[in-house]
């Protein structure tokens, strides 16, 4: 639903500023891969045989929210960094960035 609302937003301001191009109407793209990335990250933890939120949340109590708004997927325009800084120190991490793999995908 999020990303249908940042496309929306993108498409309302290239039509009040008369510029369809492509990258004005892409403009959502950067925040909307940098929230997938946020949920990838997640996906790989939970997947990892080593990896327990208890365990997790245990350790670092402080990121109980964070973990809780990137479950219910409320991860755009949010600064996570100091989840992930604590995830990896318990799970693996993805070995490759989401964005970077995109980019890459679209000859950038």
């Amino acid at each position: 639903m999020s990303s249908g609302e940042l496309a929306a937003d993108s498409i309302l301001d290239a039509l009040a500023a008369d510029d369809p191009s492509a990258a004005r109407l892409g403009a959502f793209g950067p925040r909307f891969i940098a929230g997938m990335e946020s949920m990838r990250r997640l996906v790989y933890a939970f997947y990892d045989s080593n990896f327990r939120f208890s365990k997790f949340l245990r350790r670092y109590p402080q990121y109980r929210l964070d973990l809780i708004d990137v479950l219910r997927g409320n991860v755009f325009g949010r600064d996570f960094s100091g989840l992930w800084d604590a995830l990896d120190q318990t799970a693996a991490a993805p070995d490759e960035d989401l964005a970077q793999t995109v980019l890459a995908g679209a000859g950038a």
